[in-house]
């Protein structure tokens, strides 16, 4: 058989006894994009599920906001007089700053134990009455702990009658219960 050589020199050309394919020249591989545009996609997705769940809250926010002022504007309308709905509104205001003038008499509470805790000592509870008695349960781990706590608390001017009571031991550690009215200075300064 006779061979046609149309390019004797060995160079290619185009005539080839061998097929050429095509080579890709780029250095990016197919599974790395099928990558980035799996994480791109998922990125959206997670994305998407946080704003919807975010605006799902909102609208159950504004609702139940919606649903208490609705009740409000029917126990309003239902006054008969413009005399009742004052009296109302002067009530709700009030209860409103009693329950600021609470939060900041506690805040002036907290405020001052803060200034007497020590190391080594857990409050349980905290308590406080309308004339300004506060009580204190908590746990020590050492008897001398709770002299530094009872030390600082005597040492507070705002605090006074202090008096410590059902000291005990369980576990190996010391419980107890101070009671101490709050000064009566900060209760009527408008705490």
């Amino acid at each position: 058989m006779a061979h046609l050589d149309i390019n004797p020199e060995g160079e290619e050309g185009i005539i080839s006894s061998e097929p050429q394919v095509p080579q890709s020249k780029s250095s990016i591989k197919l599974g790395s994009v099928t990558a980035l545009a799996v994480g791109i996609v998922a990125i959206f997705a997670v994305v998407a599920f946080l704003i919807f769940s975010s605006n799902q809250v909102q609208k159950v926010r504004v609702k139940s906001m919606e649903e208490k002022i609705s009740v409000a504007d029917q126990q309003l309308a239902s006054l008969k007089t413009v005399d009742d709905q004052a009296k109302a509104i002067y009530g709700q205001v009030k209860n409103l700053k009693s329950a600021r003038d609470e939060v900041n008499l506690w805040s002036q509470v907290m405020g001052q134990i803060s200034l007497t805790l020590v190391k080594s000592i857990k409050i349980d509870s905290l308590s406080l009455d309308q004339t300004g008695m506060v009580s204190m349960n908590g746990k020590a781990r050492s008897l001398s702990a709770l002299a530094k706590l009872i030390t600082a608390i005597e040492g507070n001017d705002k605090f006074s009658a202090i008096s410590v009571s059902d000291v005990g031991v369980q576990s190996g550690v010391i419980t107890f219960t101070i009671k101490m009215d709050f000064s009566s200075t900060l209760l009527k300064s408008g705490a």
